[in-house]
């Protein structure tokens, strides 16, 4: 199946969608990978790492977590390069 939908999706959908695996960008951002193709910038993901280590979410973030979603996500995304 050709997907021709692009989806880009910003740090804080990608933070959003990491803390609350059940809201709205989490599931946003499942259905942009089952239906089309994923686009983040390396600026995002730079900053995707940054935000996470962030004290702010140090009681709810494990950064082992943190560091485990963005090495699924840069996996996810060259997957469909």
């Amino acid at each position: 199946m050709k997907k021709d939908n692009s989806f880009v999706f910003d740090t804080n959908v990608l933070v959003s969608a990491m803390l609350f695996p059940e809201s709205v960008p989490a599931l946003a951002l499942k259905k942009a990978f089952g239906i089309g193709t994923v686009v983040v910038s390396e600026e995002c993901m730079e900053e995707l790492s940054r935000v996470i280590t962030d004290e702010k979410f140090k009681n709810i973030l494990l950064f082992q977590n943190g560091k485990c979603f963005c090495s699924i996500l840069k996996m996810l995304l060259h997957s469909y390069r």
